[in-house]
């Protein structure tokens, strides 16, 4: 059997790619591609989900209403913490899972197919290290 080139998995690591991870500590990390090209300026964001088609959409809103979830910027990505949202739609992951994401015109927000993994992080054992909070 000839050399067959190894696939890193598990890992951080740097991207290019819009994606957003689902936390197994129930909050969401937006990378730093997709911070900058879809939410640079975002304080509160609503959330909405579409179980038919399994997708999450991230909205980016002026100002804080009762429905609304801080964004927590650092200087390379954001993540908001809608653990109530995460458990009640059974999203929250045993492993950081991560899924590309892209800008939807008509609804005006950031929609990730979950449907499309684009990835893990870590193990269920490990403490929720996610890479999203580092810049991919």
């Amino acid at each position: 059997m000839g050399f067959e080139k190894v696939q890193k998995t598990g890992q951080g690591g740097s991207t290019n790619e819009p994606l957003i991870s689902l936390r197994k500590s129930g909050g969401i990390g937006i990378n730093s591609a997709a911070t900058k090209e879809y939410l640079p300026d975002a304080e509160f964001v609503h959330l909405y989900y579409d179980d038919e088609n399994s997708k999450i959409g991230i909205k980016p809103v002026d100002e804080e209403d009762n429905n609304t979830y801080k964004v927590n910027m650092t200087e390379s990505s954001a993540g908001i913490t809608p653990s109530s949202f995460m458990k009640r739609h059974d999203l929250v992951p045993d492993v950081t899972t991560r899924y590309e994401v892209e800008w939807d015109d008509d609804e005006d927000m950031l929609v990730a197919d979950l449907t499309a993994e684009a990835g893990t992080y870590g193990s269920a054992d490990d403490e929720d290290d996610d890479p999203d909070a580092n810049e991919e």
